[in-house]
Formats: structure tokens, C-alpha cells, sequence
């Protein structure tokens, strides 16, 4: 995360509470879990020569100092920042949105506790999640053109689906900062978010944390087709997942965003999906209406599905996909991967690294002491 130093003149190296609050900030940047920006003549003049500090403290300050110039590169695409501001007093905090940017506010002693200082906290619905978000934040940096430059630092929280609000409460009503990555569940673009989502109430941020919602059913849908063949065929290969790897070309041949709204984890059935269609405006049957497996299907043309047990179904790939495909880019090179993506697949890619490596941009290497 990047943690910027606000109003460093109202510093007072006689309150104890700005002295442990500094303290933590340069353990933060030394314990190489958050960039920290500040003034550098502060860091060389003040900091580094304060008595009432450690030595450790004023070694990596002088580090700080020279590590300063190193962020102008990353600095202007990072879209949230915490800024720390000694000009302010109490407890006070709160969340404002200058320049696209999401700007959390607090006075020195919200770092008057080490817990403060610990790696960025990421709540999804299953900790592997966070894992492929990592991934995409990795891409997201080599397309700002800073490969390697700050890395994601983050402690992924078992969000555990339908308990993931009371996990986010929890860690907001300890003061603590976090981020909450939700799923939007939508299996059709008129369709309503699913449960997990709704109990936020449309919140983006509360208190210390943050939320953001999955432009896409699940985090599934963001695994490229081609990944999703080279990942299944790695695995085993079957029958029906070589219909369905097929089956999916075509249809995201024939729309794109498709991919967005389909179950990837549990398949598709056709019943469903002309139901949700006959709730909402049709989506779903025009397509399938033009796959060969459709096109001549009676209850595709009639827009409904009675059949007992339903006439037609495609399998998915099963709870454990986004494991396997995790494991299967990390075997390789991750420096050298490059993902292939389509352009509306580019722009979420790019959306939800952006806020991953913003939430958990780091300092690339270890402070010198």
C-alpha cells in the first residue's frame, strides 16, 4: 500500500504518539510491506538524526530517503493511498475521491499500533482467489512498464462466501484496513447481484475498508479460454470438458461478454438460462440460437424449456479450476507469461490490477540496515 506523509512541519518530536507513529511507518518500508512517501529532507534532516529513535529506525530512514526516487514511475498509477496527515489531530478518519483516486485520511495515531503496519488485507470468497488477482496485478505492472517494480504484499482472508460481510465488519470495527473483492454472481446482465454481494448494500467504502465487485459472475470467468484448455488438457481431459472448452469458443465467438456470465465452476443448463431470459429481455437465447449444438433445438426457438430432465447441458470445470490454473502459470516462468486476452477480458484484467497492486503495491526489496 502507499502510505504518504502529509504535513510533516507539524511533526513534533516531543509527542510520543507521533514519535511510535513514525517509528512504525519506516518498519513498514523497512519490513518491506508498505511504500512509504515523504518529504526527503525531512527523512535525512529530522528523522535520521533524532535521538528518541532507534538506530534501526534512522538507518532505514536514510534508506526511505534514497528508496524516494524510486516510486515516480509507479506513483501515478496507483489509485489508492493512504495519507497520514500530522497537521490533523484525535482519532479522526475518513475516505475522499480527488482525481479518480480513493484517499484514506487519518491523524498520526491511527500508527500508533504495529497492527497498522502489517501486509495489506485482501477478503475474497476463497483465499485462491486473491492468489489469481495477484497474477493480474503482476500483468498490470508490466503494462505500466514497471516489471518487477513493487510487487503485490498482501494476507488473504477467507471471505468463506456467505459469511464474507461479517468478515469484512469484523476487521473494519478493529480499525483495520482491508479490502473486500466480491463476485457479482450475475448469470445474466439484467439479473440481480447474488446473495454474498447484496449484503454489502451497494457499500464501496466503510470505515477502513473497501469494497469492490467483480465485473464478471465470478472470478473464474476471468481465466482466458486458451488457459482454460491448456489447464484442463494438463489435468486430464475428458469427454464433456472437451465439448465444453469447444462449445465456449464458439459462443464467446459469437459474443464476447458472454463469458462473464457463465458458471464456469458448475456449467450451464439450458432450462436456467432460457428462464432467466423469460425474467429479463432475452440475451442468452440469441446466442445459443447460433451455436451448431442450438440452431436447431425446439426449445431454443420457443424461448422455454419444459423438458424433464432438461434436453440440454454443458459441463463445467469444476471447484478446483482457479487452483489449477494458478499452479499451472506459476510453474512456468511468471516474469515471462503474457496472457491473451480479448478486449473486453484487457479492460477487467486491467481494472482489477489496478486495485489489487494499489491495495498491495510494496517495496521491491528489503531495506538495507
Amino acid at each position: 500500500m502507499l502510505i504518504e506523509i502529509k504535513n510533516h512541519g507539524s511533526f513534533d518530536p516531543n509527542n510520543a504518539l507521533h514519535l511510535t507513529a513514525i517509528e512504525n511507518l519506516i518498519k513498514a518500508f523497512g519490513e518491506r510491506k508498505h511504500i512509504i512517501l515523504c518529504d526527503r529532507t525531512f527523512l535525512r534532516d529530522t528523522i535520521a538524526k533524532l535521538d528518541a529513535l532507534s538506530t534501526t529506525t534512522k538507518m532505514q530512514a536514510i534508506e526511505l530517503y534514497r528508496a524516494q526516487l524510486e516510486y515516480a514511475q509507479i506513483v501515478p498509477h496507483i489509485e489508492i493511498v493512504v495519507y497520514v496527515d500530522f497537521n490533523m489531530s484525535g482519532n479522526a478518519y475518513h475516505w475522499s475521491n480527488p482525481a479518480n483516486k480513493k484517499v484514506f485520511h487519518c491523524t498520526a495515531s491511527f500508527f500508533q499500533d504495529s497492527i497498522s503496519i502489517q501486509k495489506s488485507k485482501v477478503i475474497c470468497e476463497n483465499p485462491s482467489d486473491a492468489d489469481f488477482y495477484e497474477i493480474v496485478a503482476l500483468e498490470y505492472l508490466k503494462n505500466i512498464n514497471a516489471n518487477g517494480s513493487c510487487p503485490p504484499v498482501f494476507d488473504a482472508i477467507n471471505g468463506g462466501g456467505g459469511s464474507t460481510r461479517a468478515t469484512f465488519d469484523r476487521f473494519v470495527s478493529n480499525n483495520e484496513l482491508v479490502l473486500c473483492i466480491l463476485d457479482n454472481d450475475k448469470k445474466h446482465p439484467e439479473s440481480s447481484r447474488g446473495s454474498t454481494c447484496r449484503a454489502f448494500n451497494n457499500v464501496t467504502s466503510n470505515v477502513t475498508g473497501l469494497v469492490n465487485v467483480l465485473d464478471a459472475h465470478e472470478v473464474e470467468c476471468l481465466i482466458p479460454q486458451y488457459l482454460l484448455r491448456e489447464v484442463t488438457e494438463k489435468n486430464g481431459i475428458n469427454r464433456e470438458q472437451q465439448f465444453s472448452l469447444n462449445f465456449w469458443d464458439r459462443v464467446t465467438e459469437i459474443r464476447e461478454d458472454a463469458k462473464f456470465y457463465y458458471d464456469h465452476k458448475n456449467g450451464l443448463d439450458l432450462k436456467k438460462v432460457l428462464q432467466l431470459d423469460v425474467s429479463h429481455t432475452p440475451y442468452w437465447r440469441p446466442i445459443l440460437s447460433q451455436t451448431n449444438e442450438l440452431r436447431e433445438s425446439v426449445c431454443v426457438g420457443q424461448g422455454v424449456c419444459s423438458c424433464e430432465p432438461g434436453c440440454f447441458k454443458v459441463d463445467g470445470y469444476g471447484s478446483d479450476i482457479l487452483t489449477k490454473t494458478v499452479d499451472h502459470i506459476k510453474y512456468g516462468n511468471l516474469k515471462a507469461f503474457k496472457p491473451k486476452l480479448t478486449p473486453q477480458m484487457k479492460r477487467i484484467w486491467s481494472d482489477i490490477g489496478s486495485i489489487f497492486f494499489s491495495w498491495c503495491c510494496a517495496p521491491p526489496k528489503k531495506a538495507k540496515i
